[in-house]
């Protein structure tokens, strides 16, 4: 009888052993899944951040370009302009140097030379 509380005590023990080691391993094994959650949340979190930056980036250089292009639609429109104001100061100087010219009435000719 003892022999047999012996080996019933020798198998609650090993039972009890198994038991611990499967629960380190299970504990283990819930730690790992931890840290590959948290790693893969820090992943997500960092590709966030660079499409945010991305995105930061992408409509500075559309803004840039809206900008740039308004500046020059803005430099052609006054080129425009001066170019409209120089035609009209030309045409005016034209028109004042056209009524300047005295008008051509027909003359005589002038009479022949008598050669010697």
């Amino acid at each position: 009888i003892i022999q047999m509380q012996q080996q019933e005590l020798q198998l609650k023990a090993q039972d009890a052993m198994r038991k611990a080691q499967k629960d380190q391993a299970d504990i283990a094994l819930k730690q790992a899944q931890i840290a590959v959650e948290q790693e893969r949340i820090a992943s997500q979190e960092r590709q966030a951040q660079l499409n945010t930056l991305a995105k930061a980036a992408t409509d500075d250089a559309k803004l840039e370009e809206k900008q740039s292009s308004q500046v020059v639609k803005a430099l052609v429109e006054e080129q425009k302009i001066e170019n409209q104001a120089d035609n009209a100061i030309a045409q005016t100087l034209l028109q004042q140097a056209l009524n300047q010219q005295p008008t051509e009435q027909p003359t005589e000719p002038p009479p022949p030379e008598e050669k010697q």
